[in-house]
């Protein structure tokens, strides 16, 4: 009888793997996030209706919730089961991403890349997270996979024939894909001269099979005049600092290390330099490197000029996943040219570092207790009223909550009018939560009934609050959503730094020119008089003089605005003061002033 051979190489690929599917499954069964709780909305519910939701969503394509619609349909939708659909294409992502290692380096660093995604926060969390991100990493990683091959065999139609439907797969996953797939067919038409015609076409058929999708999404809108990117205008425009903590976040922040002393940064890219730099005075240059380069590097880039230059902001580390994945090849092709005593020391070190920081990515450290907060609310306060500070507050307190209250947002507080009552809960550092807590009409009725803390605890934004108001007559109510609104703010300006122009006039970069000289009355260029209200760090509440309504706007929103007493976001469409063009997001139609 012969004996069983073991292959130590296998075993420790095998560890490696259990290893990431660990760090994956330990917090797996803890409450839903505000945005886990949406795509569990958008997936559990008749298909026709799916798909009309994603049109709706239009910041990811479909076939996430696709895939989650059927997976619901057969393990159920308790936490645990949905992430367990996530974390599969964790598992997989390992075995993918070690065939795209293995082309560029040897098993033993192929191995510690592996180890150091495994555990790093980055991946774990958006690893199990019931949002589209391990499936974006895995098509990624696929495409990348399948186009390197193209790039070593460009005579195999099988290879190009599959590179090009993963093409159409990663762009159902993401928008932002699209970067991807232009840069390999520019490569691909540079490098492959006599496949040049080939992958030219294929790649532009695999675009060509997403356009069907694309016609409800964006043209369909755009013919009707609606702003297409309404749901992304919260972004806010990143900054330098923002672009290079990307690259940061991808090994771990580290446990108690404030990022603001920069040290970590300069460390890890002060490095990296060194090790590019390396890299890059190798000859001959292996042109496989140059699509792992722009993916790491070019197309976050790209996201951050266009964040920072265009009408609105699309750049989120976690929508640049596929980058992070470039990026772990990059470390691995930098530490390659490297002495191997010397580059499996750094190795070791960054898989150090990705472990201690590994309980950041757990969704428990991550996100608040809803499935806690709920059941508090329903235990000892019945079905009575919640008013919540913003949509993501909402939607876990109304999933998880069982005794059938309301569950309002913060512009819907004049559906209280009938009530004595009802329960706030909001983040210390929000502005709505200062105006409810400082209003002197509310305060003799206002009670902290308990605080929430998670993930740093020196972080203000980790700390959410339940109040009770309680005991309220009409009048009361009345005047408190009065002074919410109408409480004077500084007369001079709208609360932002500007450039005096003289003669009453100023100019705030994202607000545009308007005179002070009636203020608290500002008269705007395009929109108008405008009676200033309070503001906050984040926002200014106006009095429309035409629209004759309370509006709130930012910095990080403008030009769309919160109207209050229907709740209604407005997308302002600038040009002449003469009509005022508005569009309502929530009646989907156009309105003129």
């Amino acid at each position: 009888m012969a004996k069983c051979k073991i292959e130590w190489k296998h075993v420790l690929f095998a560890a490696i793997v259990l290893v990431a599917l660990l760090a994956r499954f330990k917090e797996c069964h803890y409450n839903l996030s505000g945005d886990e709780v949406f795509s569990m909305t958008v997936a559990n519910q008749s298909f026709a209706k799916l798909i009309s939701a994603a049109v709706q969503d239009r910041t990811h394509p479909p076939l996430y919730y696709i895939l989650l619609h059927s997976w619901i349909g057969i393990f159920g939708p308790s936490e645990m089961a949905v992430r367990s659909l996530s974390i599969i294409f964790s598992g997989v992502l390992i075995l993918v991403l070690y065939g795209l290692l293995r082309r560029f380096m040897d098993r033993g660093m192929a191995y510690g890349l592996l180890l150091l995604v495994a555990l790093s926060p980055f991946f774990v969390y958006f690893g199990e997270e019931i949002r589209p991100y391990s499936l974006i990493a895995l098509a990624a990683t696929v495409n990348l996979l399948f186009f390197v091959r193209m790039l070593e065999r460009p005579q195999s139609r099988e290879t190009i024939g599959i590179w090009a439907l993963s093409c159409t797969l990663l762009l159902y996953c993401e928008y932002m894909s699209m970067l991807i797939i232009l840069f390999e067919i520019a490569l691909g038409f540079i490098l492959l001269r006599a496949e040049r015609r080939v992958v030219l076409y294929s790649g532009s058929a695999g675009i060509a099979l997403f356009f069907p999708w694309l016609i409800p999404v964006l043209v369909y809108p755009l013919l009707r005049g609606s702003y297409a990117f309404a749901n992304i205008s919260w972004i806010a425009r990143p900054t330098f600092t923002d672009f290079c903590r990307f690259y940061v976040s991808v090994l771990g922040d580290g446990p108690g290390i404030r990022w603001q002393n920069g040290l970590l940064a300069l460390l890890v890219f002060l490095l990296a330099a060194y090790m590019v730099y390396r890299f890059l005075s190798q000859k001959p240059f292996d042109a496989r490197h140059a699509i792992i380069l722009l993916v790491a590097f070019g197309v976050p880039l790209i996201v951050y000029e266009v964040s920072i230059r265009g009408p609105v902001s699309i750049f989120l580390s976690r929508q640049l996943i596929a980058a992070a994945i470039a990026y772990i090849v990059v470390i691995g092709l930098c530490l390659s040219v490297l002495p191997r005593t010397l580059a499996a020391a750094i190795l070791l070190v960054l898989v150090f570092w990705a472990a201690l920081s590994l309980p950041q990515g757990f969704p428990k450290y991550m996100n608040p207790p809803w499935r806690n907060i709920a059941s508090l609310i329903d235990t000892h306060f019945g079905s009575q009223t919640v008013v919540t500070q913003e949509y993501w507050v909402q939607l876990p307190i109304e999933y998880y909550r069982k005794s059938g209250g309301r569950v309002l947002p913060w512009n819907q507080l004049g559906k209280l009018k009938g009530d004595r009552g009802f329960l706030f809960v909001c983040r210390s550092v929000d502005a709505r939560c200062s105006e409810l807590t400082e209003n002197h009409a509310l305060k003799s009725h206002l009670s902290l009934v308990r605080t929430w803390r998670w993930g740093l605890p020196s972080s203000p934004w980790n700390r959410l609050r339940l109040y009770r108001v309680s005991d309220l007559s009409g009048a009361v109510l009345a005047s408190a959503l009065q002074d919410s609104v109408v409480a004077p703010a500084d007369k001079t300006t709208i609360g932002y730094k500007g450039v005096d122009l003289g003669d009453g006039w100023k100019l705030v970069k994202w607000f545009g020119y308007f005179n002070t000289s009636k203020s608290p009355w500002i008269y705007h260029q395009t929109l108008g008089w405008l009676y200033t209200c309070s503001r906050s760090n984040e926002g200014v509440w106006f009095w429309h003089a035409r629209m004759k309504a309370y509006l709130w706007t930012g910095s990080k929103v403008y030009p769309y605005f919160d109207r209050a007493g229907d709740g209604a976001w407005l997308y302002y469409k600038k040009g002449p003061s003469h009509p005022q063009w508005f569009y309502n997001l929530k009646a989907g139609k156009w309105e003129q002033y």
